[in-house]
């Protein structure tokens, strides 16, 4: 009899396979465990466990962890995979994760399977925004780093119209006296207001022409928007 833990997740299947052995000996107190791992598993003959009788209750359980990190052995196993699921000896195999091949031969031939499917990485967001601040506070080593985070996950559309709106909105601070007359909401342009500082009018006068011709000239093909953002970056 064959209980399988297998799957890409190598943490909760060997916790689970492991969880199982231990309640197989609390269950079954009189018969026989055995434990082999991909370093002693040359020692055992699959066959001669498939036909023994455990000393008292009739039984033993043999827990195989990772031996199919051992080729020779997995093989010899595979081979007799039909005897050994046949059998009155119990084998908790916990195998990780293995070529299709092995692990529809061993699906096929078990009791039991558990699947440990690998955990997916939830996706950092990225909140472009933080841009924007970089910019405004003239971070070069912060903007660029974030620039080189962001590239070939977000368009450069994206980081050129929030650069350009960081832009405009500084732009704007400094010809009006309040966020009611400039039509932008407190917040930014209190933001703004304190990034206006960092930036020189002749500066600024650049930029407004600068980003909405990179941004065309990239589209007619002359070169990569990204490329592009990142010299005025480094240009800071």
């Amino acid at each position: 009899m064959i209980y399988l833990f297998i799957g890409e997740n190598q943490i909760e299947v060997s916790k689970k396979a492991s969880a199982l052995f231990d309640s197989l000996k609390q269950k079954k107190p009189d018969a026989s465990f055995l434990v082999y791992d991909s370093e002693n598993v040359s020692q055992v003959s699959f066959a001669e466990l498939t036909l023994s009788r455990g000393l008292f209750e009739n039984k033993i359980v043999v827990f195989l962890k990772d031996i199919f990190e051992n080729e020779e052995k997995s093989e010899e196993f595979l081979k007799i995979i039909k005897e050994v699921a046949k059998s009155e000896t119990i084998f908790v195999v916990s195998a990780g994760k293995l070529t299709k091949d092995k692990s529809e031969k061993l699906k096929k031939n078990s009791e039991k399977v558990f699947e440990g499917k690998e955990i997916q990485k939830k996706k950092e967001k990225i909140n472009v925004f933080d841009l924007a601040d970089a910019f405004g506070r003239r971070d070069k080593k912060r903007l660029w780093k974030l620039l080189l985070e962001v590239k070939g996950k977000v368009p450069a559309e994206e980081i050129h119209g929030i650069l350009w709106w960081q832009v405009k909105t500084i732009v704007l601070v400094s010809k009006t006296k309040s966020a009611s007359e400039a039509g932008v909401s407190p917040f930014p342009y209190g933001k703004a207001k304190e990034f206006l500082r960092n930036y020189s009018q002749k500066e600024l006068e650049n930029f407004l022409i600068l980003f909405p011709e990179i941004y065309h000239e990239a589209h007619r093909g002359s070169y990569d928007l990204y490329d592009k953002l990142e010299e005025i970056v480094l240009g800071l």
